[in-house]
């Protein structure tokens, strides 16, 4: 039971932060959205208007349409405010939507990070690999140990520290 509670516990505790922040920047959009709306129907000032020509068969191909009065061109977000058809072509005369286009990049960067995408993150963790790969010997040397005269100190050693051995008493003792 105790550990059916801490499992939830651990699962919530790595896993609500980004659901709140998904949540919260997804709201944050509708509210922009909103606000967008609002100032185009208010008359904005068509100078402050994008004018984009297409043709109309690279419409599809060019345009990343959200739904059929925005679409994200070059990474960043259009609502359409008028379109003109005009022969094979296609005006349209655009509000820049750069709030909704920041947004789309912090919800873009924390599906990364959560997805575990992110190239900063992936850089450090092979650094990290590359860091433990050295607290280890790869390759196992053979350490040749030499004394002041350059000899071999297992010979060394072998040469003037002989054991002592001495030979089993015969006949063995009684006791």
């Amino acid at each position: 039971m105790k550990i059916k509670i801490n499992s939830i516990l651990l699962f919530l505790i790595l896993f609500v932060p980004f659901i709140a922040t998904y949540s919260w920047l997804s709201h944050k959009k509708k509210l922009i959205k909103k606000e967008v709306k609002n100032l185009i129907v208010s008359n904005i000032d068509k100078n402050q208007l994008t004018v984009f020509k297409f043709q109309i068969n690279e419409i599809e191909s060019k345009l990343k349409w959200k739904h059929s009065k925005e679409f994200e061109y070059n990474g960043q977000m259009f609502d359409i405010v008028e379109s003109k058809i005009i022969n094979d072509s296609i005006t349209y005369l655009c509000w820049p939507d750069n709030e909704e286009t920041v947004l789309n990049k912090k919800l873009q960067a924390l599906l990364n990070l959560a997805l575990g995408k992110n190239p900063l993150t992936n850089k450090n963790k092979s650094r990290l690999i590359n860091f433990y790969n050295t607290l280890y010997f790869s390759n196992i040397e053979k350490i040749n140990f030499v004394n002041e005269k350059n000899h071999n100190l297992i010979s060394y050693y072998y040469n003037n520290y002989k054991s002592i051995y001495l030979s089993p008493q015969n006949p063995p003792p009684q006791f």
